[in-house]
């Protein structure tokens, strides 16, 4: 019950799946496999579909961190950058763990770095701030300069 009651507070589908794991066959199972049922069918119309921005649109509303690596590789797409954006900024607090993996990964391009490090300058969380100083150590782009001087700026007030 426990678990079921925090998949349902959090409504994120690594609970869903969580609770899935320890009860496949009890009688709130169908609820936590119909939430992440559907958070695959907009994960794949966001990869996919005809209606991408309506997937992300989606996962903004939804507001489950899960999506963030999603939203992230579409960043740098023309048509869903700017949503895609939104999307995780509206998501917030708990998709900072995620950019700043993506900020720190070798696999990952400059472009897609600077647009992430971009994202964290303007949620504006300071915790990110060691994340931002050891990018702009490796790489000097003047994309992270300016997120690591906002929020630096910030730590000060």
């Amino acid at each position: 019950a426990r678990l079921f009651i925090r998949a349902g507070k959090e409504d994120k589908v690594y609970a869903y799946q969580d609770f899935l794991a320890r009860y496949p066959d009890s009688k709130l199972a169908d609820i936590s496999r119909q939430r992440i049922k559907e958070f695959e069918k907009w994960a794949h119309e966001l990869e996919f579909g005809s209606e991408p921005v309506r997937a992300i649109r989606f996962f903004a509303g939804y507001g489950d961190e899960t999506a963030v690596p999603l939203l992230a590789g579409k960043l740098l797409t023309p048509d869903l950058g700017r949503e895609a954006r939104k999307a995780i900024v509206q998501i917030g607090k708990p998709s900072l763990n995620l950019l700043m993996e993506v900020l720190i990964s070798p696999l990952q391009s400059i472009a897609l770095k600077d647009e992430v490090a971009s994202i964290l300058g303007e949620m504006g969380d300071v915790m990110t701030v060691p994340a931002l100083r050891t990018y702009v150590r490796e790489y000097n782009t003047d994309a992270g300069r300016r997120a690591l001087l906002t929020l630096e700026d910030k730590a000060r007030r």
